[in-house]
């Protein structure tokens, strides 16, 4: 999906509840990953996405996250 998306678009195109998905929308636009934009619809942010992946792999890569760790949850 590219460009911008409403929360019940993404619930449905991504077989989630609608609870879910917009608890996922809100911590990902507090760190700065998503944006909200005019008409309820949310997008990525692909520089911020980006940057974030380079550090996760680069720490897998160093050693500081072993292989095959899962991120929590909590």
């Amino acid at each position: 999906m590219e460009g911008s998306a409403t929360c019940p678009e993404l619930s449905s195109k991504l077989r989630l509840s609608l609870s879910s998905t917009r608890r996922h929308l809100n911590l990902m636009t507090t760190v700065g990953l998503v944006e909200q934009v005019p008409a309820r619809r949310f997008r990525a942010c692909p520089e911020k996405v980006r940057g974030e992946l380079e550090a996760i792999s680069s720490l897998y890569l160093s050693g500081v996250i072993p292989a095959g760790t899962r991120a929590s949850t909590d």
